[in-house]
């Protein structure tokens, strides 16, 4: 397993998902909801909605806390403080195109899943709205 999760050809994105569900042993659905500001990195955890609806807390070991920080750094070296976790690197078709308030602003990536835990909030910077999780 560690081999597997420590593949350099896979991409940044899918190392940091697939050793987070190993390490915190969390369902998909519970992760892909993240949002950067969830996240406590100095102490390695964050609160996640279980599907039940209860609020519960993940923690992870070295390998996911060496690649976040790898993940959030943006192109001119800073880091995001809002916004879902983990976006998605492929443009979606035409016909599929997402809403304006489920693309990041920073990156342009869209938000996995339905984009329903990220909810655009007045005030957002340059016109775009602020990144908020929904009912959190």
């Amino acid at each position: 397993m560690h081999r597997l999760l420590s593949r350099r050809d896979i991409p940044l994105r899918e190392r940091a998902l697939w050793r987070m569900l190993y390490e915190t042993a969390a369902r998909a659905a519970e992760i892909l909801a993240l949002n950067v500001e969830d996240l406590d990195l100095e102490h390695r955890r964050a609160p996640v909605r279980s599907k039940g609806g209860a609020t519960e807390r993940v923690c992870w070991d070295s390998g996911t806390a060496h690649l976040l920080p790898r993940l959030l750094r943006l192109p001119d070296g800073s880091s995001p403080t809002r916004g879902p976790l983990f976006l998605s690197e492929r443009r979606p078709v035409p016909a599929r195109r997402p809403a304006a308030a489920d693309i990041c602003p920073h990156r342009g990536w869209t938000c996995n899943g339905t984009g329903s835990h990220v909810k655009p909030v007045p005030g957002g910077q340059e016109g775009w709205p602020e990144w908020s999780t929904g009912g959190r």
